[in-house]
């Protein structure tokens, strides 16, 4: 079967223009790029998206990361002179304005994700640590007294909870709103959903009929409803899994769903290198199988769940291809 001919079709900044000739099973074709450059690529690389450019882009990343910023100021931070280069990374060192010089990332620097040496950070941290939280109310918590600092530098409050119980929590989990009690508060909540009547309430394609026993998570002590589903199947589900609507049927919606996506037509669609010809019949496990043509001119079996989750891309040259580069750098 004669390979899939690309004539004309671009591909990022490159245009397929012929067919230049064919290595073993690998396709190589002359692609014109923007820049104006035409050059001989495996076409495997290019309809992959592993290559989009004779190499330009590349060149033109290089070039924006080597611009001088000498003297530039970003945030607390401006620039004094170019450090080293790790691969395609530059760093430069930088003055801070509290006096601190330090090498860092330039493109981290570029993109205002670094704006100081770290003396922000630790300015607003300590900002809050002073803070006097003393005899103030955090949801049930009310703050006491300070007891040190932990491991991390992180200023720890003693708390006493509405519910009596003495609780040590971090001062930036009391800020910040992410602890409010003891934890009695999630017991609680826990509790109410875990022993809520759902009786003939309905969940999807199930409904609840009776309780039958608690689980055995002495933890979360989540009740376990006796369902009845819309197929005439009975199941038992954990109370959490129905009202968090995580479980909505016995199991049947998704296999109807896995045996509708198994039954649908994918003649001519193309998935990354293959496109998909005809049914070829159901391996042993009942899946549905598909005769598809590569790009590379081979035609092979795959599973149409293969193709649609993108687990197969290929008759197998790509990573053929992949592993006879990966040898080529190491000679």
């Amino acid at each position: 079967m004669k390979a899939i001919d690309i004539t004309g079709q671009r591909f990022g900044r490159l245009v397929a223009v012929e067919f230049a000739y064919k290595k073993g099973k690998i396709h190589h074709w002359v692609f014109q790029c923007d820049c104006g450059t035409k050059k001989t690529i495996i076409k495997a690389s290019v309809t992959t998206g592993a290559t989009t450019s004779c190499g330009c882009y590349n060149r033109e990343i290089t070039s924006k990361q080597q611009i001088d910023i000498t003297g530039q100021r970003f945030g607390r931070l401006t620039a004094v002179e170019f450090s080293h280069k790790e691969g395609r990374r530059h760093y430069w060192v930088f003055m801070c304005d509290c006096g601190t010089k330090k090498t860092i990332l330039k493109a981290s620097v570029m993109n205002n994700r670094t704006t100081s040496c770290g003396c922000y950070v630790r300015e607003i941290v300590s900002k809050n640590q002073a803070k006097d939280l003393s005899n103030q109310r955090f949801g049930r918590l009310v703050a006491i007294e300070t007891i040190g600092i932990d491991k991390h530098g992180v200023l720890r409050w003693k708390c006493q909870c509405d519910c009596g119980n003495i609780s040590v929590v971090r001062s930036r989990n009391l800020l910040s709103g992410n602890t409010t009690s003891c934890g009695c508060y999630s017991r609680e909540v826990a509790s109410k959903t875990a022993t809520k009547d759902l009786k003939n309430q309905r969940f999807g394609r199930l409904v609840a009929i009776e309780h039958t026993k608690k689980r055995d998570d002495i933890r979360s002590r989540s009740l376990m409803w006796k369902c009845q589903c819309d197929c005439g199947n009975t199941c038992e589900v954990l109370t959490h899994l129905l009202l968090s609507g995580n479980t909505v049927s016995c199991g049947c919606y998704s296999r109807e769903a896995t045996s509708k996506r198994a039954r649908k037509d994918i003649s001519n669609q193309r998935f990354h290198m293959l496109v998909a010809i005809e049914p070829a019949g159901k391996n042993k496990y009942g899946l549905v199988m598909w005769k598809c043509q590569c790009d590379c001119g081979n035609t092979s079996i795959v599973r149409g769940s293969a193709l649609r989750t993108g687990a197969t891309k290929s008759c197998g040259c790509w990573s053929r291809t992949k592993k006879s580069g990966k040898k080529n750098k190491n000679k």
